[in-house]
């Protein structure tokens, strides 16, 4: 029921509103001489229109917490009042509501509603929402440098202005939702369960917290993003979540927090983490921007793309993928990395130790540089494996492997002799050419490609049997094996030099071909092809040194 004003009207009495809606409309309601009071009950409502504020001259204002008052007129004065609800609102043209300079404490929502032309209002001190604040469309809350709160849930679908000030979120389970502009200061999230609507975007220009206990969660899937921006802001709580995270141009942002980030990672403006872990949980999703990228330890579960450059201080831990095509992963502390991942470039810096973890495989498409000082770790947690992948020739700077692949076509070159104490790989149409290097091998040969043996020695090591795959030409083959074991071949080979030092070989259906010389104690058992000039009083040995023609 709204009972309306024919006209100013003098109280010289009280005025109490018990139910329904006192509408005043482009009236006063003023009360004549000093005293009295205005008292609206629960669930009755008090509309103000015109340019006229609060009733005046009651000495005493009862507002009861679920009452509500609404200036509903044109430019007008809002009173300072202990509200329960509170209502701004406006049906044509451009509206400014003045807020009082007084901090104001509203026990009750917070609504704007605008069915015609715009509403713009200023805060002047604190505002402390008790419950939902909720801004209609077409009108602009300018929130200045001031502290706001709300322990309800946050609806915008106009424009939140607020750069300069601090927003704190209190309500557990509170939902943050809306199409509009959501432009920030400091954000505090106090209440456990906090989520931004997937659809919905917030805008930094401060920093960002969880307090309390309190978490947030920014739902994926939709399109809303959360960016930062502005100068040495920080991150910082727990339980933080977010769907699309950028750091915009102007922004360098920091955090010691453990962070998911369930959607696309944009790096514009600096971001750097000094602890936790970032975890990127999202499917087909992209690590993209300009701006220097520093991570403290990383995971990802989802399937990530990057073509930028990076760093990592900490572990790297891919349980799902993670691709970049392009960029430099810069390794710049004591890192364990787990799982597979695809890199391009990578740099480890004299600070750094790469250790890689049982069953990883790391794979590299670029270039690989190693810092005097810097460590890469193979022995530590076996097996594992590193992937020389890349379309283009690639020198082979780290020089210490558990198992060794070299694929993707191409040439590629050892830039020092190398220790691979597993199995080395070379992939179809790609050539690993060995240069004046002596390499050890304590796994199998598989020779799937091209071998380009020019000077170097192939020596075959450990105490475990092993065998050569692939047709090869070695210039000097050395097995230096315990005595109990066996090389076997499943392809032919040639060798110019053979030197049996310890250990046997096995040919099987194969056969060995020696081009130049024979040497050392070990036993071949098989097929044995010698092809050379000979000389007249020489031993030329086959099966071993009892063995041979003279």
């Amino acid at each position: 029921m709204t009972k309306s004003l024919a006209g100013n009207t003098t109280i010289e009495s009280d005025l109490i509103i018990e139910g329904g809606t006192l509408d005043l409309l482009d009236y006063s309601a003023d009360r004549g001489s000093g005293g009295g009071s205005i008292s609206i009950e629960a669930g009755a409502a008090l509309k103000i229109g015109g340019t006229n504020s609060f009733p005046l001259n009651y000495e005493t204002h009862v507002l009861a917490t679920t009452s509500t008052v609404e200036y509903n007129g044109a430019n007008q004065t809002v009173a300072f009042e202990g509200y329960g609800n509170l209502t701004l609102s406006s049906a044509s043209g451009t509206i400014t509501k003045t807020l009082p300079s007084d901090a104001l404490t509203i026990a009750g929502n917070f609504t704007t509603s605008v069915s015609a032309g715009t509403l713009d209002f200023t805060a002047a001190n604190n505002i402390d929402v008790l419950g939902d604040i909720t801004l209609g469309a077409s009108s602009t809350f300018n929130g200045s440098t001031f502290s706001h709160s709300t322990s309800g849930n946050w609806t915008n679908n106009g424009i939140y202005s607020g750069c300069g000030g601090t927003f704190t979120f209190n309500r557990a389970g509170a939902l943050l939702s809306g199409s509009g502009t959501n432009n920030f200061g400091d954000i505090v999230v106090n209440g456990s369960g906090t989520s931004l609507d997937m659809n919905s975007s917030f805008s930094l220009c401060g920093h960002f917290a969880t307090s309390g206990g309190g978490s947030f969660t920014h739902t994926s899937g939709g399109s809303g993003f959360f960016s930062m921006s502005g100068v040495s802001k920080t991150i910082s709580g727990s339980n933080i979540s977010f769907s699309d995270f950028s750091v915009t141009v102007s922004g360098t942002v920091s955090t010691t927090s453990t962070l998911i980030v369930a959607g696309e990672f944009v790096a514009d403006g600096a971001f750097t983490a000094t602890a936790g872990t970032i975890f990127f949980t999202g499917a087909s999703k992209n690590i993209s921007g300009s701006a220097a990228l520093q991570f403290f330890a990383v995971t990802a579960t989802g399937s990530i793309l990057t073509a930028r450059d990076f760093s990592i201080s900490s572990n790297f831990n891919v349980s799902g993928s993670f691709v970049a095509s392009a960029g430099t992963g810069t390794f710049n502390g004591t890192s364990t990395f787990s799982g597979t991942a695809d890199l391009f470039d990578i740099q480890l810096t004299s600070t750094a130790t790469l250790i890689m973890g049982s069953s990883s495989i790391l794979r590299v498409a670029g270039s690989t540089t190693l810092d005097a000082g810097g460590v890469l770790n193979t022995t530590s947690n076996i097996p594992n494996t590193i992937n020389f992948n890349g379309t283009s020739a690639q020198s082979v700077v780290f020089t210490a492997f558990d198992n060794l692949i070299v694929s993707g076509g191409n040439t590629k070159t050892p830039s020092a002799a190398l220790t691979i104490n597993g199995d080395f790989t070379i992939e179809a149409a790609t050539t690993f050419a060995s240069s004046t290097f002596t390499h050890t091998l304590g796994g199998n040969w598989i020779n799937n490609g091209v071998f380009t043996a020019s000077t170097s020695t192939i020596e075959l090591i450990g105490t475990n049997d092993v065998s050569i795959t692939g047709a090869t030409t070695f210039n000097n083959l050395t097995l230096n094996k315990s005595t109990t074991n066996e090389v076997t071949l499943n392809n032919d080979i040639s060798v110019a030099l053979l030197a049996m030092t310890s250990g046997g070989m096995f040919t099987g259906s194969s056969t060995v071909t020696i081009t130049t010389n024979r040497t050392g104690s070990g036993i071949i058992i098989g097929s044995i092809t010698r092809t050379h000039a000979y000389s007249t009083g020489v031993n030329y040995e086959f099966e071993g040194v009892d063995n041979f023609i003279n």
